[in-house]
C-alpha cells in the first residue's frame, strides 16, 4: 500500500508531501526509527492513519500498544483516521462480492477472530489476519483511555462510491464488514 501511495505522489510531482514510515505497530515507534525522523519542529503529526493495522493484533496487549503508538504520535487536536474490519462473518465475505474474502474464520483467545483475507486482484493474494473483539465491535475504550475523543464512523451510504451504485453496495450498507473511523486527540 505504501509503494502504491509513493508512486502516486511521485506521479503527481509531490515527492516530499507525505512522510512514509514502516514499522512494527506493537512496539514504540521511537525505538524503531532514528531520533528526529518521527518528529518535526512540533511534537506529533496532524494526521495519523492506521488502515487495517488493528486487524493484525494477536492479543489485547498488542492492540493497546498499537493504539498507544497512534496517540503518542498525534499532536493535540490532531486527527486519527483508520479502517477496521467489523463483521468478519458477513455472508458476502465468503464469496468475494467486493473483491475480498474472509475465510477460515476461527475464534482465538483475547477474545478475537483469526481468519484468512483473500484479495481477488490479478494476481490474487492472501494473508492471515486477526481481529480482537474490541476492534471489530468498534469499542473505543482503549483509545479513549489514551486521550482520543470525538469518535465517529463514516457511514458508507454517504460516500460517493456507494451513492453511485446503491443496488450493488446494498449488502455492504446493510451489514458492513469494515468501518472508517475518525477521532481526534484531546
Amino acid at each position: 500500500m505504501m509503494r502504491v501511495g509513493q508512486d502516486i505522489e511521485a506521479q503527481q510531482n509531490r515527492p516530499n508531501r507525505i512522510r512514509w514510515l514502516a514499522a512494527d505497530g506493537t512496539r514504540p515507534l521511537s525505538e524503531q526509527i532514528a531520533e528526529g525522523v518521527l518528529r518535526g519542529p512540533e511534537p506529533g503529526y496532524d494526521i495519523v492513519m492506521a488502515n487495517w493495522l488493528f486487524d493484525h493484533a494477536t492479543s489485547l496487549a498488542d492492540l493497546e500498544a498499537m493504539w498507544r503508538n497512534v496517540a503518542a504520535n498525534l499532536k493535540p487536536g490532531g486527527k486519527f483516521l483508520g479502517v477496521r474490519a467489523t463483521n468478519i462473518r458477513a455472508p458476502y465475505m465468503s464469496v468475494g462480492k467486493y473483491g475480498v474474502t474472509f475465510t477460515e474464520v476461527e475464534e482465538i483467545p483475547g477474545p478475537g477472530l483469526k481468519y484468512v483475507c483473500g484479495c481477488l486482484t490479478q494476481p490474487p493474494f492472501a494473508f492471515g489476519a486477526t481481529s480482537m473483539e474490541s476492534t471489530y465491535s468498534l469499542a473505543d475504550d482503549i483509545p479513549r483511555g489514551l486521550g482520543l475523543v470525538d469518535f465517529a464512523v463514516i457511514p458508507a451510504a454517504e460516500t460517493e462510491l456507494v451513492r453511485n451504485d446503491t443496488e450493488f453496495w446494498a449488502d455492504f450498507v446493510n451489514d458492513p464488514n469494515l468501518a472508517v473511523v475518525v477521532a481526534k486527540k484531546a
